[in-house]
């Protein structure tokens, strides 16, 4: 969730939070909030969990 509300507060693109968060692939973030515009904070929240 943090680097949604990065890139929210921020107005950055996918690349610049990648850089910003030491991501190797932009496309994942993109992903993160493709997600999170489909199913809310919810379904992003799910997914979190199930990755830990």
């Amino acid at each position: 969730m943090d680097v949604l509300k990065f890139m929210k507060r921020t107005g950055a693109s996918y690349q610049d939070t990648a850089i910003h968060f030491n991501l190797n692939d932009p496309t994942l973030v993109a992903s993160w909030y493709h997600r999170f515009l489909k199913e809310g904070i919810e379904g992003q929240l799910l997914k979190e969990r199930k990755h830990r």
